[in-house]
């Protein structure tokens, strides 16, 4: 698609409505006079051209039919063909009688003596004419610009799984609202049918090595009834290697994908879904039936990791934050989850800071036994930790303390600690604080048999503050956007994919090391600004100031002295060992559990900026 009519079209979808309406006018009385010399030609086989005051009357009852029949409410970019064709029809109907009844009136008063007058033939031809012109230049339109940004639009490999019948209807609107690439259709049900709208029905033995072939991101499995699905089957899904979703065919289709519509604009950054090792049939049987503690549960990680464990039938989950908005968003989004409703799982919402020790205690001891607990509660926004120094390592690290106390005292099995890239050779004070969580993670634990450790990764994509989400808010409200170093480099990965493997990281073992994950991709910062941009049909420019025509204006400022260029996810003269090109197991040095209590009680009661310096 040649890049300047791309660019010409978004220019002339940003017109005001009136300009816009204007041009459509102008476009159709074009349209409308050649069909007039084309039907005189089709009549005289000649050309020739009928009085001003005949030709006048043709664009009169035109324009009048379709302004009467709304044809000109009916938008060019988001056209509904089948409402429009049937508008236009009636419009082209009333058109025809019209210039029938003005045809006979001119005939039977004589004024149609002047050659060539209106013979009533010509009252069928010409809007018969007219009506098929018109109609391809809307059509041709809209499918044009479809067509053109299309192109920018990355489209989501998806795989249906049904119990039950599904229509045609159904499939049109997935594909057409949501930019879904459906491969293939699976049916529970043996049925005797091979395609569905040009789709492919495929054997559900087939399920797995198909995904895993074409590389499916998304599932969606519909059905009326989840409680019906046995545990075999229900296994076997939750074990395919693509985001799932399941569909309650009893309500509206739409309002249960909504969240899914961001997922183009992440697809945008990342090639692909990768495909991890991690055995969801271990996780099952490790999962089942036991108590989850998650803390800053409302948070990007802490929601998802939620979400995930929801497929492994669990017996509790307890959601922890700080917050209570985010725990009320994280009870809303697993309300609407199909395992909650059907599978009647408890999750228990505590309002909780990590700090107060009193309450944290507490909660522990409500509950007869916390299997695991994933900690992923943290401050980690590096600007305001710079600028709020003792809230950050307060929260960080002294909340961090107060839960793994907690832990050891409570006999919990399971402890993962939620950490940063930024954890690596820190230079910001929130990276600092994630450091010597990891140092405190592998102190504290000691000679108990417990499985504790912590997991490092960079940027998850899309979580809120990433910068993803910050240059598309300011493209949509027209802003310009600011870069921090043109050369700046980050670490980005899928949160789905995170997840999955911070539950893996549970086989190790790794009795307080760390396990890093390896499979988030370096990326420029400026080049995804680029890819952002380029989503809109949009462009940087470096030169301007305002958004002109489709450049977008960005910044370039110099990074701040406590940031640096690119990000590092491991020491390489800690490795232990790599495991699946997925892993890299890194041993943490430890420092005496007194000088933690110690430290922790500096941080509340005698503060300093540099009080992290002498332990890294």
């Amino acid at each position: 698609m040649n890049l300047n009519l791309i660019k010409y079209l978004n220019q002339l979808i940003k017109l005001n409505y009136y300009l816009k309406r204007l041009i459509l006018f102008s476009t159709d009385f074009i349209i409308i006079y050649f069909s007039i010399i084309f039907a005189y030609l089709l009549r005289f086989d000649q050309i020739l051209l009928p009085s001003n005051y005949v030709m006048s009357l043709f664009f009169i009852t035109y324009f009048f039919s379709n302004i009467l029949f709304k044809s000109y409410n009916f938008s060019l970019r988001f056209l509904e063909f089948e409402e429009y064709i049937k508008t236009l029809l009636k419009a082209t109907f009333l058109n025809i009688i019209f210039l029938f009844a003005i045809s006979y009136l001119l005939f039977i008063n004589n004024f149609n003596t002047l050659s060539p007058g209106l013979p009533r033939s010509l009252t069928l031809i010409q809007p018969s004419i007219s009506f098929f012109l018109i109609l391809f230049f809307r059509v041709s339109f809209n499918l044009i610009f479809n067509l053109a940004n299309k192109k920018n639009i990355q489209e989501t490999s998806v795989v249906i799984y049904t119990f039950q019948d599904i229509s045609k209807n159904t499939i049109n609107f997935l594909k057409k609202e949501f930019s879904f690439s459906i491969e293939a259709i699976f049916f529970d049900k043996a049925i005797d049918i091979h395609y569905i709208n040009t789709i492919p029905v495929v054997k559900k033995e087939k399920l797995n090595s198909f995904i895993d072939k074409k590389k499916i991101k998304l599932t969606l499995v519909f059905i009326n009834d989840l409680a019906k699905i046995n545990d075999k089957t229900l296994i076997k899904l939750n074990s395919i290697n693509s985001e799932i979703k399941y569909i309650n065919s009893n309500f509206p289709v739409h309002k249960q994908i909504e969240s899914l519509r961001n997922s183009n604009i992440i697809n945008v950054i990342t090639e692909s879904k990768t495909t991890t090792s991690i055995n969801k049939r271990v996780l099952y049987n490790k999962f089942n039936q036991k108590t989850f503690l998650v803390t800053g549960g409302g948070g990007t990680i802490g929601s998802e990791i939620c979400n995930q464990l929801l497929r492994y039938s669990p017996k509790k989950i307890i959601i922890l934050d700080n917050s209570e908005y985010n725990l009320f968003q994280v009870y809303y989004n697993l309300s609407n989850n199909y395992f909650f409703q059907e599978k009647k799982i408890e999750v228990d919402l505590k309002l909780i800071d990590i700090q107060n020790e009193n309450a944290i205690n507490q909660l522990f001891s409500t509950y007869e036994k916390i299997d695991f607990v994933f900690h992923a509660a943290a401050y980690k926004h590096v600007s305001l930790g710079e600028k709020n120094k003792k809230n950050f390592a307060m929260n960080n690290i002294k909340g961090t303390y107060v839960i793994l106390k907690n832990c050891i005292k409570f006999n919990v099995d399971n402890f993962v600690n939620i950490s940063t890239d930024k954890a690596v050779k820190p230079s910001t004070f929130m990276g600092k604080t994630k450091k010597f969580n990891e140092i405190m993670v592998k102190s504290l634990l000691q000679n108990q048999r417990l499985n504790f450790s912590s997991v490092r990764f960079g940027n998850v994509i899309g979580s809120s503050g990433s910068v993803l989400t910050i240059f598309q808010n300011k493209i949509l409200q027209n802003q310009p956007i600011t870069i921090f170093g043109k050369e700046t480099e980050r670490y980005f990965m899928l949160t789905s994919e995170a997840v999955e493997l911070v539950f893996g990281s549970l086989n190790f073992n790794l009795n307080g090391n760390v396990a890093v994950l390896n499979i988030a991709k370096p990326y420029k910062i400026i080049d995804i600004a680029k890819k952002v941009a380029s989503f809109y049909n949009l462009e940087l420019d470096l030169t301007i100031k305002t958004y002109k025509g489709n450049k977008v204006p960005v910044n370039i400022l110099p990074l701040e002295n406590y940031e640096k260029e690119s990000e590092v996810l491991f020491n390489e003269e800690n490795i232990i060992s790599k495991e699946n090109d997925e892993y890299i197991l890194e041993k943490v040095k430890t420092i005496d559990p007194e000088e933690i209590r110690e430290f922790c009680d500096q941080i509340e009661n005698n503060f300093k900026e540099n009080i992290l310096d002498e332990y890294l």
